[in-house]
């Protein structure tokens, strides 16, 4: 045997002898997370992947496979998955932020990302500090105000009558950064095609509601995305000859369930389907419609008890506008309205026309977050498989938002918006609420910590408000001539306190100073507002502190008009001029600008009235001095209690009107002439302020 054959042999006997290395060990990282040996429900199809384990880093799903080659870091997060189920977070599709808390009440129960249908800065600025990473909550995918015909039904709606204002009103919410375009129920045909025009123009799309004056067919053919609630379909299958067609007035709406044609369902999901439109059902929303003895049971529901009390103040039926006037029988015809729409989701499924899921919370007993779980029920209770009901929800609602490749499925790639059940939710969509816990942007929430939370959030809302605590003292500008404190309440529940304090200034001018404190929007604003000899204002300082950002604002008067600048709170600088009278008054939404108006209505006589004009400082979408025209009668002299003294009062009644809605209210001062109690009616409710001291 040669020497170099030796040597080969020997060095394949040693190798023979030798083991073969196994694979390296897995590397550190501290920040992976990992579900491990769980039932994958992927919602790609109707399936389940079991024995799986599921690799998070860095806020995406970074692998997907069986628990036996699926290797977890050293050092992450091993979260055990048997006998569990692991599936994407819930997409509540219609929803209308409220309170900060809402967004906790979402994630709490499986909800990772919500359309929300009625935006506002406050949204925009949530939205940015969820995706920083700064505040825990939801995607927020938003609308922008709501366009509506005049005067709207909702005030705050903005409102468009013209090319022009759709022009306008389209181009502001795009520059402003909503992401979608709503529409609303008493546009004009004309108006409505301008919004569709300039939304295509614009690179948004437009859903909602279908006009009174918009058949659906009309809508569906515009480009309409999404509608809302069935609307629309309703009017649609109307039997010929029927005088409910192009009604608006909600006895005549719910009238028109006692006209229907069945025979119509089939053909008007056939031209949706064709149309490509979506339907979000929201089944849920009209179901809790209901007298106030059925109402009262809802607030006895477990869930009620973490419904924000500044929501579930608007949720008394002898104030809200839509509910307060129904009789016995416009109750029975919304029952019967239900069964027909699960008749039309029904059909509308079954002829390939897709849906989204969506509750319309916070309507009356419509809870945040809790109620995506009965609209799941609703679905399935419709004929919808649970697999095709949550699929509304997941996958639907991603291919909707154009999102497919982020969310909606378990996937490599895909952003962790996960849910840890402990059942199989394809059996039984109840077993979605059954959860382990929620993971979120790849942040891990237990169930354990989800309870706490909500068990802290409860506990804040009765603890002792710290309103002004820590302020400073109101500005000293000159002789002190009132000073005062008054509560802010919505509905029956406390919300917040102003302060304000009037000054005589050298050569008879005076000086108001005004300080808000508001709990829910955890804003600390102040305004200060000069006026002339004459009781006219000449500037207007607003500074803002709140969750919307900082900023200051001033009015100044010119000699042709009003000036505004400063710095938004979204960081904006603003200036912009706007020509009005000499005398016109001043304000924005607090209590201080009606020391004014309470001073122009001395001279009037009980029974008598007069029309006052003035501006009133908006921020949304733009900053602008929005005209508003305040109609006062005098009433008869009252008393009312002011910190447990019982003083005399002047009473007025208010009409207050500007382009993007209408309130009444009433207004009552002391003898010296300063408020004592305001209060506006809002469309579910009654906004006081009332002094404290």
């Amino acid at each position: 045997m040669s020497r170099r054959r030796h040597s080969l042999l020997l060095v394949l006997g040693l190798l023979a002898c030798t083991h073969a290395p196994g694979p390296p060990p897995p590397a550190e990282d501290s920040g992976a997370v990992a579900f491990v040996g769980v039932t994958v429900v992927p919602m790609d199809a109707e399936r389940r992947l079991p024995d799986q384990t599921v690799l998070i880093r860095q806020g995406r799903i970074a692998e997907v496979g069986p628990s036996s080659t699926v290797q977890v870091p050293a050092g992450a997060l091993r979260i055990d998955g048997r006998g569990r189920f692991l599936m994407p977070g819930l997409a509540d599709m219609h929803v209308h932020l409220w309170t900060r808390d809402d967004l906790l009440l979402f994630l709490a129960n499986g909800v990772t990302f919500v359309r929300n249908m009625w935006g506002s800065p406050q949204d925009l600025v949530w939205r940015a500090r969820i995706e920083r990473g700064e505040l825990l909550g939801p995607t927020v995918y938003t609308a922008g105000p709501l366009l509506d015909g005049a005067p709207p039904i909702w005030n705050g709606s903005a409102v468009v009558e013209s090319a022009a204002d759709a022009a306008r009103v389209v181009a502001a919410q795009k520059k402003a950064g909503y992401d979608f375009i709503k529409v609303y129920k008493k546009l004009s045909r004309e108006a409505y095609d301008a919004i569709a025009a300039e939304a295509k123009r614009e690179g948004m799309t437009f859903g909602g509601h279908v006009p009174a004056a918009v058949d659906l067919p009309h809508a569906l053919a515009a480009g309409q995305r999404s509608v809302e609630h069935l609307d629309g379909y309703f009017e649609y299958l109307l039997a010929e000859g029927s005088s409910l067609r192009g009604r608006a007035d909600l006895p005549s709406r719910l009238r028109m369930v006692d006209e229907l044609d069945d025979r119509k369902i089939p053909q008007a999901a056939e031209l949706t389907r064709r149309a490509g439109a979506w339907n979000c059902v929201t089944l849920v929303v009209l179901q809790r419609f209901v007298p106030k003895a059925e109402a009262e049971a809802l607030l006895r529901r477990p869930e009620m008890r973490f419904v924000p009390p500044s929501t579930k103040a608007l949720w008394d039926p002898d104030k809200d506008f839509r509910l307060k006037s129904l009789t016995a029988a416009n109750f029975a015809q919304l029952r019967k309205g239900d069964q027909v729409r699960l008749r039309l989701t029904k059909a509308l499924h079954d002829a390939g026309a897709r849906l989204l899921l969506g509750t319309d919370t916070p309507n009356p007993f419509v809870a945040p977050g809790f109620s995506i779980h009965d609209e799941l029920a609703s679905l399935v209770k419709a004929g919808l498989s649970p697999y095709e009901a949550l699929r509304a929800g997941t996958r639907d609602a991603a291919e909707f938002v154009g999102q497919s490749k982020e969310l909606g499925t378990v996937a490599p790639g895909m952003r962790a918006d996960l849910l840890l059940l402990e059942a199989d939710p394809l059996l039984d969509v109840a077993n979605a609420a059954r959860r382990s816990g929620v993971m979120v942007r790849g942040r891990w929430l237990p169930q354990a910590e989800l309870e706490r939370r909500l068990e802290e959030m409860v506990a804040r809302w009765s603890a002792p408000k710290r309103r002004f605590q820590d302020a400073a003292a109101l500005p000293g500008s000159g002789e002190q001539l009132f000073s005062g404190r008054y509560e802010l309440f919505y509905g029956d529940v406390s919300a917040g306190e102003e302060r304000l304090a009037i000054q005589r200034l050298p050569g008879g001018r005076r000086v108001i100073h005004s300080q808000e404190s508001l709990d829910a929007q955890e804003a600390n604003n102040a305004l200060r507002i000069e006026l002339d000899a004459t009781g006219t204002p000449e500037t207007l300082r607003y500074d803002i502190h709140s969750g919307l950002g900082t900023g200051a604002l001033e009015v100044s008067r010119r000699e042709k008009g009003l000036h505004v600048s400063g710095q938004a709170p979204a960081g904006a600088q603003v200036a912009l001029d706007q020509e009005e009278a000499p005398d016109a008054l001043l304000g924005v939404s607090m209590i201080a600008p009606y020391v004014v108006v309470a001073e122009r209505l001395r001279p009037l006589g009980a029974g008598k009235s007069v029309t006052l004009k003035g501006r009133k400082l908006t921020l949304d979408p733009d900053v602008e001095l929005a005209p508003e025209t305040l109609t006062v009668e005098r009433q008869a002299d009252d008393r009312e209690t002011v910190a447990g003294r019982s003083v005399d009062v002047r009473r007025y009644r208010l009409k207050i009107q500007h382009k993007n809605g209408s309130y009444n209210g009433s207004l009552s001062v002391d003898a010296a002439g300063y408020p004592v109690t305001l209060e506006i009616e809002n469309n579910m409710g009654i906004i006081r302020y009332r002094r404290i001291e």
